[in-house]
């Protein structure tokens, strides 16, 4: 039984899928990091073949609204995340601002996060990023009706 590339592709994406789903890959921050360095090295090998490069960019072009929607949503979270100034950070959410100024550090502290735990909206990120590659490499490994 000889396994052509594109069977291949599919079997190691649906390894990854069985793997991630019996560790609960989304739900501890280093299981997010595993899932998402998998996906995104089977998403850089899958791009290193041409057919699959152009189909991927007919992808995108044809649902170009869904993807910038999802691109908005995903730099909505980088900037939840991304420390800013206090004077910035007084004008977008002043009242993450009062919680600032209430702390005993808070003369020392320049820059800040919009999100209270950052590190955990940064793993959120990530994760919906992970779902975004899954979501790509699902679409280019099973173009054919026959292939789902």
């Amino acid at each position: 039984m000889i396994f052509n590339l594109n069977k291949r592709y599919q079997y190691i994406f649906l390894f990854i899928i069985f793997f991630g789903s019996i560790f609960n890959g989304s739900n501890s921050d280093l299981l997010i990091q595993i899932n998402f360095v998998l996906f995104s090295g089977l998403f850089l090998f899958l791009i290193q073949d041409v057919n699959k490069r152009q189909f991927l960019i007919f992808f995108i072009k044809k649902n170009k609204r869904a993807v910038l929607l999802y691109l908005a949503f995903l730099f909505y979270l980088i900037f939840q995340f991304l420390p800013l100034p206090i004077e910035l950070i007084k004008i977008i959410t002043p009242d993450h601002y009062k919680i600032i100024n209430k702390l005993e550090f808070s003369s020392k502290i320049n820059f800040a996060s919009i999100s209270l735990n950052p590190s955990k909206t940064f793993f959120g990120f990530l994760n919906f990023l992970n779902i975004f590659i899954i979501i790509l490499i699902a679409k280019t490994t099973f173009y054919k009706k026959n292939y789902i």
